[in-house]
């Protein structure tokens, strides 16, 4: 029958078992877990004094071709119990007893190559008894491990006397197979009269290391707090293959195939190692998850990646005692180099700056489903990342203050048919400049628009307005003869552009057409946008973009009413209605289509009412990882009721409620990489979505009272704004303004 199906990898990691066994917390391999890495189908080839074969850290683990490498052809056994709890350091089994190893769920190469009756295990709380090892031995061991698959090998061992040529021919073709072999540094930290220097490795690991075309990593020891250990040795000569790992106060030694603990004075205890031996298989363990988890990587690649991410130690960068750091398993597994989107050259930098929204889309950078799609690193290794992950939303618009603070004066002048307006400000250095068309003070509550333009007659039904630095839609009401109220936060639903922008130029013709006007209108501009946040904003500030209108609209009055109806056709270059995304999402522009409808009457006895409604379809250009799919619907509301004389004569009271445009529904489709295929390193592609419809929705409702005097006016103001900005959490804005202008 065939094997039963593996166990579900588990997803519970913080245990009393993870607590205990020191190395997976030391070296951050919660990452790894996290991603689903735990060494399974990972062959680790163990070169010792053998294993244990009845543990339960090993059960199922034990590679079939474990064994004795000596020739003795003894059973497999651990006279000594030193290749035992350098296996569990590297892989017992997480089980919720006792200990686990890094890698828990790798396939053991256990591979006994201690000389037959050089070492007995010794009783329980009692040093063990060195072994012997045969350079020959050593080599059969590292062969077999090439010959069964092994991605890695530990050789916790060392010596003074170098490497025979056997066992240098051995590493060199192990690692030209691409297999990584980490070797333990050596323990004469301490020594009073080491055999060889201490402030180096072993001269069996350098020779190691010298036929090891790369792929060979020294471990020296570290304590919990991440101090060299005094008995280990350093880096020296070999820093820069050096990778410094725990091997001090290691848990434990077992007996009965659990931990022994003894009392001594009433007092319970447990047993721990100390060694270069158990700093060794916490790297070999690394390097497994990383082989499992990227199959992609070569063993290069691993060493590498174990190397450049060490946490630094000592001396910055490498040093003498530490070598490259102390080993980071989450560091290792986070991408490294350029990112980019599967299987394209699209970069995705890992600062998570996706851009930034506009006005209609309000609070929806804070409250997006994640958007994940596939980015390789400089290694080809796959990642799954949010597209969505640091949007930014953009600072609400300012409404009360840019209609109080001025420092402009308006002047207007009418001959015949004929209007003109310009603004004149002081320039700050005591003379005044004249300023482009702007709209006055005074004129933004008058019944007509006509600041910012030059109006004629061009024939008897038809009338033009040109504009400068003003918007079209304020050349199309005033041809149209609408009315308008002087409210501050509340806008008119059609006047609604839905982001902030600067006006470049406009232009507006009206032809009578019977009972009806057809209108027709241009504008160009720029959007602007404040990017950033915080420190970022203050460095990057606002950035304009440009856009460009064109419009078509119909009008009528029927007996006290006026209507209207438009369309209004908008391209923006490198703008999405206003937003502003990131280069892999796309910067292509887009088009919308706004539709207008405009209703003013008369009811009589000085009552009248109004009503304006938008609706718009915006079309985002495919590009980048944008396809022509993405469609936003949005809308803007508005409804008045004005009083004339309704406490002087001559005065004006008018409310207004409104909401400003606002992404109704729609968003972004992106063909992004959702999957990718080690084995034949290819992405599967498809469409991801995020909608741009923003939580909250802003309902501005306001009171306006105007009172001509003689010389200008006095006016009052009391607005009350829900979820300002279409933000769902803002605190409402609640606000009064008076204000009294004089010319003269």
């Amino acid at each position: 029958p065939p094997p039963p199906p593996p166990p579900p990898p588990p997803t519970n990691f913080i245990t009393i078992e993870y607590f205990q066994s020191d190395g997976p917390s030391a070296h951050r391999a919660l990452t790894a877990y996290q991603a689903g890495a735990t060494g399974r189908g990972v062959t680790v080839g163990v070169i010792d004094s053998g294993i244990d074969p009845n543990s339960h850290e090993f059960t199922g683990r034990i590679h079939a071709q474990s064994g004795d490498v000596t020739g003795a052809g003894r059973p497999l056994g651990d006279d000594d119990g030193h290749g035992t709890a350098v296996t569990r350091v590297l892989a017992a089994a997480k089980d919720d007893r006792d200990v686990h190893g890094i890698a828990f769920n790798a396939t053991i190469l256990a591979l006994r190559a201690d000389l037959a009756g050089s070492c007995t295990k010794a009783a329980p709380g009692q040093d063990a008894a060195s072994c012997s090892f045969l350079d020959t031995s050593i080599a059969a061991g590292v062969n077999r491990a090439v010959d069964n698959g092994a991605r890695v090998i530990n050789i916790s061992l060392g010596g003074g006397g170098g490497a025979s040529t056997v066992l240098q021919a051995a590493i060199n073709r192990a690692t030209l197979a691409g297999i990584v072999v980490v070797v333990s540094a050596g323990n004469e930290g301490n020594e009073a009269a080491p055999a060889f220097d201490p402030n180096s490795p072993s001269p069996f690991a350098q020779a190691l290391l010298a036929n090891g075309n790369g792929l060979v990593i020294i471990s020296t020891s570290v304590d919990d707090n991440g101090v060299i250990s005094n008995f280990s040795n350093k880096a020296g000569v070999a820093q820069n293959a050096v990778l410094s790992a725990l091997g001090q106060g290691i848990c434990c030694e077992y007996q009965n195939d659990t931990i022994y603990r003894f009392t001594e004075n009433g007092q319970s205890f447990i047993r721990v190692f100390n060694g270069t031996s158990f700093s060794a298989p916490q790297i070999s363990g690394a390097a497994a998850l990383l082989a499992q988890a990227f199959p992609n990587l070569t063993g290069a690649q691993i060493v590498n990646l174990l190397l450049t991410s060490a946490r630094d130690a000592g001396d910055p960068g490498t040093d003498a005692i530490y070598g490259r750091g102390i080993l980071d398993i989450g560091r290792a597994f986070a991408p490294a180099g350029t990112t980019s989107l599967a299987g394209t050259t699209i970069a995705v930098p890992l600062s998570g700056n996706g851009g930034t929204t506009s006005g209609p889309m309000g609070d929806v950078a804070m409250s997006n489903r994640p958007v994940t799609a596939v980015i390789l690193d400089s290694y080809g290794r796959a990642y799954d990342i949010d597209l969505a992950h640091g949007l930014n939303a953009t600072a609400p618009r300012l409404r009360l203050t840019p209609a109080l603070i001025h420092q402009e004066r308006s002047v207007s002048a009418v001959l015949g048919t004929t209007q003109i307006a310009f603004s004149i400000s002081d320039s700050g250095v005591g003379t005044a400049s004249i300023l482009p068309l702007t709209l006055s003070d005074g004129q933004a509550r008058q019944a007509r628009f006509l600041a910012g333009r030059v109006s004629a007659a061009i024939s008897k039904d038809a009338r033009f307005s040109l504009g400068i630095r003003q918007t079209a839609a304020n050349q199309v009401v005033a041809l149209q003869d609408m009315a308008s109220s002087a409210f501050l936060t509340a806008g008119e639903a059609r006047m609604e552009g839905g982001f902030e922008r600067q006006p470049g130029n406009s232009f507006a013709l009206r032809q009578k057409l019977g009972a009806f006007g057809l209108t027709g209108s241009v504008e160009h501009g720029d959007a602007r946008l404040y990017e950033g946040v915080g420190a970022e904003y203050l460095r990057r500030g606002t950035r304009e973009y440009p856009y460009a209108t064109l419009g078509l609209s119909l009008d009528r009055k029927i007996g006290p009413a006026r209507l209207a109806l438009g369309a209004n056709w908008m391209r923006e270059d490198e703008t999405i209605l206003g937003a502003r995304f990131a280069n892999f999402i796309g910067r292509g522009g887009a088009r919308s289509l706004f539709v207008d409808g405009n209703m003013e009457a008369s009811l009589g006895q000085n009552w009248s009412i109004g009503t304006s409604w938008r609706q718009g379809w915006t079309y985002a250009n495919a590009g980048s990882t944008l396809t022509g799919q993405s469609l936003l619907k949005s809308n803007a509301l508005s409804f008045d009721v004005t009083r004339a004389n309704a406490f002087a004569y001559g005065d004006r009271l008018a409310l207004r409620f409104a909401q400003p445009l606002r992404v109704t529904s729609g968003g972004l489709a992106l063909n992004v990489p959702i999957a990718y295929d080690y084995a034949t390193l290819t992405p599967t592609f498809g469409i991801r979505r995020f909608s741009l419809a923003p939580q909250g929705r802003e309902i501005a409702s306001e009171v306006a009272w105007i009172l001509p005097m003689s010389g200008g006016y006095v006016s009052s103001n009391l607005f009350w704004r829900q979820e300002p900005g279409h933000f769902e959490s803002a605190p409402d804005d609640i606000g009064v303004a008076f204000r009294l202008q004089f010319g003269f």
